[in-house]
């Protein structure tokens, strides 16, 4: 599998979960509307990165929605 479309995979997994690439250089690099910042490898070789970036993004979020409810 190509890193070229390794990165294309990411970036569609991650757009699901409302995070939009800010910008790409060794790492992804993506922000949430909701101000939570996400970093990637660009080139994840492991077979399971996708399951950590899911799992990263949810404790990202739950992190970002707990900090505004104490507010």
């Amino acid at each position: 599998m190509s890193s070229g479309y390794r990165m294309k995979t990411i970036v569609s997994f991650v757009e699901q979960y409302g995070f939009k690439l800010m910008r790409q250089r060794k790492h992804l690099i993506f922000i949430h509307h909701s101000g939570a910042r996400l970093v990637t490898s660009k080139s994840a070789s492991d077979f399971r990165a996708l399951n950590k970036i899911k799992s990263d993004i949810h404790k990202l979020l739950q992190n970002n929605d707990n900090s505004n409810h104490t507010s």
